[in-house]
């Protein structure tokens, strides 16, 4: 495969990138991948300059399917890429034509067959097209909602320079779609104080004359490295003991279920405080521990023993820049994790104490290494450490140094022992709750 890059076949002679592919289709390529690989990234495009340019055309997949689909036909769903004025849109045209009548276009050009014609021409199937008010006497509620945004949204983008008011209403339906991505990023309903920075900071980019979707893309980024959506925050401006909002509820059991945000039905529930009643919260907890997503907390809780396991073979720490970090020391972590994950299942201590341990287990080499005196010996024992700002996984040198770069400590990872003990992150906050409200 390597043999492959940075050559014409066509031509030997061609400058081709060194990391770029010829190919002259139709062809499958195999690219053999690490078995941890999560994510794979490619682009490609038409060599219009070509011989045969003008007849030719590409579409491009990545796959994991064995065997592949065929590649000498038309991908369903897939870009198709031809040379402007070429004779390839005559063939592409025909077998588009075919796709469009088997899997046609849904909402306003949608085929309905609602009948065979025995009168005219023999037997023969017949299509028939709807208007669009037919149409939607036929489609779902949800299809009819769905259908009535888009069309709202054609009304606007159809036109590339509205006058003053079609502009207003433009942004103001901007606005509020930036708004709803807030609120369901954010995990609560807005406030009007909220509500006023998310349209302050779409006029101020439009001000500075952005287009409506490089303004909306400037809030997005805002919203997204907001500490509202990075942290699931809950109200700490009482002291003592106070319940959980409906809001903090359904957030909590959401990650905790299905590691991910409350969906439509918990933020109904939630919406309108029925939640805070036991037999709602025993009935969305059932129905999200029925549903698919589920799966997503197995794989979450899963991640830190996963980084656990690969630490002696994958830990990828420059030892020439920290030459403290030898084999011996690389052992001695993951030694730490193994003896506190085992402690917690013999013990069976709570589950929160993966994160909120004030004690991990040391010797004393790597409790030299952390900055914990008193600890001599080979053997592990149990140490307390809150006041070293170690303790859980979070305190861990293997999970840290895992997640770290070669060269550099990462920023989530300051405390790692790659780091003087002085650069460790400031103490943890905890939230004290009340027994009722601890469910999720």
């Amino acid at each position: 495969m390597l043999a492959k890059f940075g050559k014409d076949p066509r031509n030997p002679e061609a400058k081709v990138a060194p990391d770029a592919i010829v190919v002259q289709a139709p062809a499958v390529i195999p690219l053999p991948l690490p078995e941890d690989a999560a994510d794979f990234t490619g682009g490609g495009k038409l060599d219009i300059e070509g011989p045969d340019a003008d007849a030719a055309s590409v579409q491009w997949l990545a796959t994991t399917q064995n065997p592949p689909p065929d590649p000498t036909k038309v991908i369903p769903g897939r870009l198709t890429v031809w040379k402007l004025h070429g004779s390839a849109i005559g063939r592409l045209g025909y077998e588009f034509g075919v796709m469009k009548v088997a899997f046609p276009d849904e909402y306003a050009r949608r085929l309905e067959e609602v009948a065979r014609n025995y009168l005219r021409n023999g037997k023969s199937a017949s299509v028939y097209y709807l208007s669009d008010e037919q149409m939607l006497t036929v489609i779902s509620p949800e299809e009819k909602v769905h259908w009535e945004k888009m069309m709202t949204d054609w009304k606007f983008v159809r036109n590339s320079q509205p006058n003053a008011q079609q502009g207003k209403e433009w942004d103001a339906a901007v606005k509020q779609d930036l708004a709803d991505f807030a609120t369901r990023a954010w995990r609560h309903p807005l406030s009007s104080d909220e509500s006023a920075q998310i349209s302050a900071l779409y006029d101020a980019a439009r001000a500075r004359e952005l287009d409506r979707e490089s303004a909306g893309r400037e809030v997005i980024v805002r919203v997204l490295v907001s500490p509202q959506f990075l942290f699931k925050l809950e109200d700490a401006s009482q002291p003592g003991v106070q319940p959980l909002t409906a809001w903090e509820l359904a957030t909590r059991l959401s990650y905790f279920i299905w590691a991910s945000e409350p969906d439509d039905a918990l933020r109904a529930a939630a919406a309108d405080g029925s939640l805070l009643k036991p037999e709602i919260l025993d009935r969305e907890t059932k129905r999200l521990l029925r549903g698919p997503a589920r799966q997503r907390a197995g794989r979450g809780i899963r991640r830190p023993m996963a980084e656990v396991h690969s630490f002696e073979t994958k830990a990828n720490i420059d030892g020439n820049k920290f030459p403290e970090f030898t084999p011996e020391l690389k052992h001695d972590m993951y030694r730490e994790a193994v003896e506190f994950f085992t402690h917690l299942i013999r013990e069976d201590r709570p589950l929160r104490e993966i994160l909120t341990a004030d004690y991990t287990f040391l010797n004393e080499r790597l409790a030299k290494f952390y900055g914990v005196p008193d600890v001599t010996g080979e053997e592990f024992r149990r140490v307390n450490v809150a006041q070293y700002q170690r303790g859980g996984v979070l305190g861990m040198g293997c999970l840290l140094a895992r997640n770290s770069y070669p060269h550099r400590t990462s920023p989530c990872c300051a405390a790692t022992g790659c780091s003087p003990p002085s650069s460790a992150p400031p103490p943890r906050r905890r939230r004290t709750t009340s027994p009722s409200s601890t469910t999720a």
